[in-house]
């Protein structure tokens, strides 16, 4: 439910702006929050949104120590992820 509050959030932004040039939007996971982007566990309605979000500029960053702790790899997430560390 806080993954789809946050991307309501986002879009309603990147609409507000208008262009994603005026922009620099990064979502930011962490903790266990990022769990919900693996693409074993990621609902396609929140896949098609996240495309969505990402063709109006949105970048995706996950964090380094939540993926090692979690044993995630940037291909165990949705595409477009980077990692970051902390």
């Amino acid at each position: 439910d806080k993954v789809s509050f946050v991307l309501g959030n986002i879009a309603n932004h990147l609409n507000a702006i208008g262009n994603p040039k005026n922009a620099d939007i990064r979502l930011v996971g962490h903790g266990p929050a990022l769990l919900a982007f693996s693409t074993n566990a990621m609902a396609l309605d929140l896949d098609e949104r996240l495309i969505q979000l990402k063709e109006q500029g949105l970048k995706l960053e996950g964090c380094g120590n939540t993926m090692r702790g979690a044993q995630l790899t940037l291909a165990d997430l949705t595409s477009g992820f980077a990692a970051i560390e902390e």
